[in-house]
């Protein structure tokens, strides 16, 4: 059984939105975990703050009970599982407790930790050029395995932003390879967000993100998601297609990839759209020489109900980027995935060769995070577990409205509430702290992409708070 770790806080008096504003060192937590008992007095007002960020930064889920008592210090204390937690009076005391979890994905795993601090007495490091090491071969390998039916070649990299320069670079001299050097440019989608690297950057959708960077961009072709969310009719889809048709048809000469966020945007606005789209979408590209890219860094492992988005389709992309969830959130590390037709076009050496290679590109400690994050995926069942946070929000949601909300949309383990101004939700984030929970604004929504070991309990919180925060809105 698999364990996570959870934090009760009791007695806060201080602004939790305002420790953006600080930084801090983790490195006590990640050191004693494993004791049964530590205490540490800190001073309230930055170290708490810093403590409870680093919390988050290392996935721990977080329950906060609030009085009204005066704090001047903090004491931290290991308790043994299912210990009664009790009332703290003029004190302010964080317990640390580990409970048994039947999912475990989180920044403190234990079999994680483990598998990282094993392979640090072995390899942490090497660089492969020219070289490679037994976990590099086996996590390309179960890659290869678990990812759509044709993906067979992994280029791995250190981020996904990387990953995501990696495939366009991939795409561009696939063809450049084959004798179309014409072909540079790509078509993505309208909100899109694929990372902030600049070619990443190029085929990105947000001013909000790229606005600073617009004029050195290189043009990219955009083109609008069909409405209708995962539902869309078949006039929904075919006004979305018959406008990548048109850039097609004008500039196919031109077009090296088109790149998607599959099914779900993420930064972009958290939309959702069909399969049905995508499907037409492939079909039209390969009738004009154009390379598909799948951007599954915010998508993979799970997030949409399904282990890969890719799989709600009928095809395999040309080339898939995976990452952030691939090392169970632990570090930097992400795989470009391509099929054998676009590995093969850059067989016979010199200029042929991919003209890339990051320095830690398939570190050591990495893949063994990986192979693990992955082992405990599949021993736990992860994707049913998102199929009920998915069913919670659906039947929290199912008959809420609002005058001041646009939309809500639900797509696996992500809910989104949109609103009309971004006035409205300004204040979302202190007031949900005062009911105990954290929620990030993000421009005109309020997100949830939570942790898969969310509880019911609380995944019906968060909707709640979400809930009672806009019928309070004045």
């Amino acid at each position: 059984m698999g364990k996570r770790s959870v934090i009760v806080i009791e007695g806060t008096n201080f602004k939790f939105f305002e420790f953006r504003r600080l930084v801090f060192s983790y490195k006590t937590i990640l050191e004693e975990r494993q004791l049964e008992k530590i205490n540490v007095l800190w001073d309230l007002n930055i170290h708490t703050i810093g403590l409870i960020y680093s919390a988050l930064l290392l996935g721990m889920h977080i329950n906060i009970i609030r009085n009204e008592t005066d704090i001047q210090d903090i004491f931290i204390d290991f308790i043994e599982e299912n210990e009664i937690i009790k009332k703290v009076d003029k004190n302010f005391k964080m317990k640390f407790y580990k409970e048994d979890s039947d999912i475990a994905l989180s920044y403190n795993n234990e079999e994680i930790n483990e598998a990282i601090k094993g392979q640090l007495d072995k390899i942490a490091h090497v660089m492969l050029g020219g070289l490679t090491h037994e976990w590099a071969l086996s996590l390309a390998d179960k890659l290869v395995e678990i990812t759509p039916k044709g993906l067979n070649h992994v280029f791995f990299s250190d981020s996904g932003s990387v990953g995501v320069e990696i495939a366009l670079k991939m795409a561009v001299q696939y063809h450049g390879n084959k004798g179309n050097r014409e072909k540079s440019k790509f078509i993505s989608l309208i909100k899109g967000y694929h990372g902030d690297t600049f070619k990443a950057m190029e085929v990105g959708n947000d001013s909000d993100f790229h606005g600073a960077f617009n004029h050195m961009m290189k043009e990219t072709f955009y083109i609008n998601i069909p409405e209708g969310g995962m539902e869309a009719s078949d006039e929904q889809v075919e006004k979305a297609i018959i406008e990548l048709k048109n850039v097609l048809e004008k500039k196919d000469n031109e077009v090296a990839g088109f790149i998607v966020e599959p099914l779900l945007q993420g930064a972009g606005g958290f939309r959702v759209y069909s399969p049905k789209f995508l499907n037409e979408a492939y079909k039209l590209c390969k009738e004009h020489n154009v390379l598909v890219i799948f951007d599954e860094v915010a998508t993979g492992f799970g997030r949409t109900g399904k282990m890969f988005a890719a799989d709600y389709c009928d095809f395999v992309p040309d080339i898939m980027v995976l990452g952030k969830a691939l090392t169970g959130g632990y570090m930097g590390h992400a795989a470009t995935i391509a099929t054998t037709e676009v590995f093969e076009a850059f067989y016979g050496g010199g200029d042929k060769v991919l003209m890339h290679g990051p320095t830690f590109m398939g570190n050591p400690l990495a893949c063994v995070a990986s192979l693990k994050s992955i082992e405990l995926f599949e021993k736990n069942n992860v994707v049913e577990k998102v199929k009920n946070i998915e069913r919670i929000f659906m039947e929290e949601f199912k008959d809420f409205t609002n005058e001041k909300v646009k939309d809500v949309r639900i797509f696996g383990a992500m809910a989104a509430v949109e609103v009309f101004e971004y006035k409205d939700v300004a204040k979302a984030q202190e007031y949900a702290y005062d009911k105990g929970v954290w929620l990030r604004p993000f421009g005109k929504y309020l997100y949830l992409m939570p942790s898969y070991i969310l509880s019911e309990d609380e995944a019906r919180k968060l909707c709640r708070t979400i809930k009672e925060y806009f019928s309070e809105l004045k």
